[in-house]
């Protein structure tokens, strides 16, 4: 609300407004994480040692956000695929993120009176929408350079660690 009324007011400029949506972006995704993680805790626990990141891609990436936009977003995993979480119900760590990333997407996309507060797009993923939602560090890597179309390298210029353990995500695009 604060960032429209000052672009009506014409106290902000286009730029202005493109890097405080982002910003807000990146705090509501931060929030949907604290959340999703949280729900899943109590039941499963956590992996030990694997970490997860959300990296942006596109607009979200480049800090251009403008009103309506979506988050083009990849959710990517360090650690063995099969360490176990420690809670009540463990899984592997694998399908706890998987939960966790969908999770992520529900909270920033549960429709309300008020109307939701972003659509996620996910679908940059390795393989799209045919792949898995969270991928592991390996995977990515290899289908970097296995299998990749221009196009998806080029969704990749702008990439930028976004939300989750931002340091695993620096490090991954490092990669």
């Amino acid at each position: 609300f604060r960032i429209g009324v000052n672009d009506l007011r014409g106290g902000l400029t286009a730029r202005q407004v493109s890097t405080q949506i982002t910003m807000l972006a990146e705090e509501c995704l931060e929030a949907a994480y604290a959340i999703a993680l949280l729900a899943l805790q109590e039941r499963h626990g956590t992996p030990e040692k694997a970490r997860f990141a959300i990296i942006g891609l596109g607009k979200l990436g480049g800090k251009e956000l403008i009103y309506g936009s979506d988050l083009d977003i990849v959710f990517v995993y360090t650690g063995d695929d099969e360490e176990r979480t420690r809670g009540r119900e463990p899984i592997t760590a694998h399908e706890f993120f998987v939960k966790l990333g969908q999770r992520i997407i529900s909270v920033l996309g549960l429709k309300t009176k008020e109307g939701f507060v972003f659509n996620v797009d996910a679908r940059l993923r390795p393989s799209g929408s045919a792949g898995p939602l969270v991928v592991s560090l390996n995977a990515l890597i290899a289908y970097h350079r296995e299998k990749t179309s221009v196009w998806e390298r080029q969704a990749y210029l702008k990439a930028r660690s976004v939300a989750g353990d931002k340091t695993t995500g620096e490090a991954i695009l490092k990669e």
